[in-house]
């Protein structure tokens, strides 16, 4: 295109630049003042965690790249986009989801879905079009990943221990303790790589981005860009073990911090970055779009435009406000002893005064009881955590009702069908200073016993968004018994002994809160 041309279509489509960028603005400072909490979380998270650090970073490289386009957005004309009015309520209604269920990645995505939909709604499509990479790469600031720990603790150890057999040393893992001759390694969190592949990834898929016009090349990068940090991450636990097996735990952890740290990540980018760079395509020739004809919007079809992103944006907290309102019902400050199994004694019925040395989360339920149980020299602990309705500040299902808050660590997750009982528990092994400890539960929801947390988290958010409140709660059978054949067929003698069954017992809690 001619600079006249250029010029033209600058003159002829700004007219409706300013005030649909100041729709823009507005609908945006709505969402940020209803979503305030939901802005402050991931802030939070930036700030705190070094796994997303680079979220402070992700809308100003999205501006720039929007910058980057601004002879092309100057050619079009902005044009309200009646359809994205869908989307957009779908991702308050997403937001309203993840309110109920206490799940802040969905309220998270909720969150920026409704940025990406109100920019399509209010700009238009061709517009949307033309910005699209920076406005999908906002995506990449909500902070996503936890859920994969798990799986990359794994990894990790595994990849460590097969190295550490290639050099026949002796070696022994137990989910994620590593034990050699010379001490015990625990792949904790912090060291399953986490921060190196995501901040990897958010890389990959900016470098793909602009380095690459092919797309199977942005894939190849964007994969390598994931798979490359998890190898180097299990190449650094096992030089961390090598150098503590031949020179003291102390200078590993010094090693740790001084060389495998943040410099061993940049060296791993930079490697990364240097293999793309071999392999970028050339850069295409500045682009621009040719200039629109199409016709301004009449008067009230831009006033009803502007009232229908509000509704849609609002939908979502308004509906929570209401749920925030529902009665709680009846509910219960202590929880009755149960009933002894037979042939086991209760050895105190105190949970603050047990002689236990497990201490279960769930600091948010409205009554907790934990009973110790011993017999011919064994221990069981039964614990129960009770909830007369799933509200913000109480929710059975949440990342802080756990088992394995410290001193113990979970190093096995699987599930166990116990005697009387048609709903296979969960089990979880935890190791601790003294040993290890076994514990099996249930979800307690609808008057049924569920082995998901999932499906418990999916019926509490079906039987709030209806209207609730319904009683739910958790119950756990422990005991230290070691090794783990021997702790199951404790906990399999204690529950044949009990005289009704995990779920008659809480139906009895919630029968004594009912009206």
């Amino acid at each position: 295109m001619s600079q006249a041309n250029l010029a033209v279509g600058v003159g002829v489509s700004s007219r409706g630049w300013p005030r649909a960028l100041g729709w823009l603005a507005l609908y945006v400072g709505l969402c940020l003042v209803l979503f305030h909490a939901t802005v402050f979380d991931m802030v939070r998270t930036w700030l705190d965690s070094t796994a997303f650090n680079h979220g402070v970073l992700i809308l100003p490289i999205a501006l720039v790249l929007i910058w980057r386009r601004r002879l092309a957005l100057a050619a079009l004309r902005p044009q309200p986009e009646p359809w994205a009015l869908l989307p957009l309520a779908l991702g308050s209604l997403g937001w309203l989801l993840g309110s109920v269920a206490e799940a802040k990645l969905a309220m998270q995505l909720g969150f920026v879905g409704m940025l990406i939909a109100v920019t399509v709604a209010t700009l238009g499509a061709r517009v949307a079009w033309c910005i699209r990479f920076p406005l999908l790469f906002l995506f990449t600031m909500v902070p996503f990943g936890d859920v994969l720990v798990p799986q990359l603790q794994a990894v990790t150890a595994g990849f460590a221990v097969a190295l550490l057999r290639l050099l026949h040393i002796p070696v022994f893992l137990d989910g994620v303790i590593i034990e050699l001759p010379s001490g015990r390694f625990h792949v904790a969190e912090a060291c399953a790589g986490l921060r190196f592949m995501i901040a990897n990834v958010v890389m990959a898929v900016l470098f793909a981005h602009l380095a690459f016009r092919r797309w199977w090349k942005s894939v190849l990068f964007v994969a390598l860009g994931g798979v490359v940090p998890i190898i180097a991450n299990g190449l650094r636990a096992f030089g961390i073990i090598m150098i503590a097996h031949l020179s003291g735990n102390q200078a590993a952890v010094e090693a740790d911090h001084v060389i495998y740290g943040w410099g061993f990540f940049v060296v791993i980018m930079l490697l990364l970055l240097a293999i793309g760079n071999r392999f970028a395509d050339a850069a295409p020739p500045g682009e621009t779009a040719a200039p629109l004809s199409a016709p301004s919007a009449p008067a009230r079809w831009v006033w009803g435009m502007a009232v229908a992103p509000v509704l849609a944006i609002a939908v979502g907290p308004v509906y929570a406000l209401s749920l925030d309102r529902v009665s709680p019902g009846a509910g219960l400050s202590a929880l009755p002893a149960p009933l002894a199994p037979v042939g086991w004694q209760e050895r105190t019925a105190d949970a603050s005064r047990h002689p236990s040395p497990w201490r279960p989360g769930f600091a948010d339920a409205d009554a907790r009881r934990l009973t110790v149980f011993q017999k011919d020299g064994r221990q069981v602990e039964l614990f129960v955590a009770y909830y007369s309705h799933e509200r913000p500040q109480a929710k059975l299902v949440r990342y802080e009702n756990r088992f394995d808050d410290d001193p113990w660590m979970r190093v096995g997750l699987d599930h166990h069908s116990l005697p009387g009982t048609d709903v296979p528990a969960i089990y979880e092994r935890l190791a601790g200073p003294a040993g290890q400890r076994t514990v099996l539960y249930w979800y307690w929801v609808d008057g049924r016993l569920v082995s998901s947390a999932l499906e418990a988290k999916l019926r509490r958010i079906v039987a709030t968004l209806g209207g609730g409140p319904r009683p739910a709660a958790v119950i756990a059978l422990s005991t230290e018994a070691d090794p783990p054949d021997a702790a199951l067929a404790t906990l399999d003698a204690f529950a044949a002994g009990l005289p009704t069954a995990p779920a008659a017992i809480v139906g009895s809690f919630a029968g004594a809160a009912a009206p």
